[in-house]
């Protein structure tokens, strides 16, 4: 039971980080600031324009994952490095 819920969330974990590769890949001529200026514009209009909860649930199903990878990514690297 168990793994089939860590299989699932890695799963999604992994397609919201291939969102984001998309994203990266599809704006890489543009100027660092406006790749992010666009994301950061997104996040505050689904900040403002939301309901709180609505904003937080959001803001989470993206963000949870992209730290699970995030911090996945610098222990293999840690790991790797001490030996």
């Amino acid at each position: 039971m168990l793994r089939s819920i860590y299989q699932a969330f890695t799963d999604y974990a992994l397609v919201i980080v291939g969102i984001f590769s998309a994203y990266s890949e599809r704006t890489s001529h543009w100027p660092a600031l406006c790749s992010l200026g666009l994301l950061l514009a997104t996040a505050i209009g689904i900040d403002l324009l939301l309901p709180t909860w609505a904003a937080l649930t959001i803001f989470a199903a993206v963000g949870v994952p992209l730290v699970w990878f995030l911090a996945s990514v610098i222990s293999a690297y840690v790991i790797h490095h001490r030996r």
